[in-house]
C-alpha cells in the first residue's frame, strides 16, 4: 500500500542568499588580485606596458568566468522564484550583473590600450 500524494508539493530548496553572493564577489576579487600579483611579480623586470599585456588575458578570463557564474545563479533563481516578486527581482539583478561583467570583459582590451597609451607603451 503506497502513500498517496494529496496534492502537496515538496518545498524547493531556498535560493542562494545575498551572503552567498558576497562570498562569490569576494572570491572573485581575491582571484583577480592573485592573478595580477602573480603576473606583476613574474614580470617585475619588464616595463609596465608588458605587465598590462600579460594581465589583460587573465583578468578578462576571470571576469568572463564570474559573469557566467552570476548568469547561471540568476537563471536558477528565476526558475525557482515561483512568482515571488522579491526572488524574481533578485534574479533579474544577478542577470544584470552578469551582463555588466560580460561588457567589462569585452571592453578589457580597450581599457588596457588606454592604460598603455597613458603610461607610454
Amino acid at each position: 500500500m503506497g502513500v498517496r500524494n494529496k496534492g502537496l508539493r515538496a518545498p524547493l530548496a531556498p535560493p542562494p542568499s545575498s551572503d552567498f553572493q558576497r562570498v562569490i564577489r569576494w572570491s572573485g576579487g581575491i582571484a583577480i588580485v592573485a592573478a595580477l600579483s602573480t603576473s606583476v611579480t613574474a614580470s617585475a623586470a619588464n616595463d609596465l606596458a608588458t605587465v598590462v599585456d600579460k594581465t589583460q588575458g587573465w583578468v578578462a578570463g576571470i571576469v568572463f568566468a564570474l559573469a557566467t557564474l552570476f548568469l547561471t545563479i540568476g537563471g536558477v533563481k528565476y526558475l525557482i522564484a515561483g512568482g515571488n516578486q522579491r526572488l524574481v527581482e533578485e534574479a533579474k539583478q544577478s542577470i544584470r550583473s552578469a551582463l555588466a561583467g560580460y561588457v567589462i570583459a569585452i571592453l578589457a582590451p580597450v581599457l588596457a590600450g588606454i592604460v598603455k597609451s597613458v603610461v607610454g607603451g
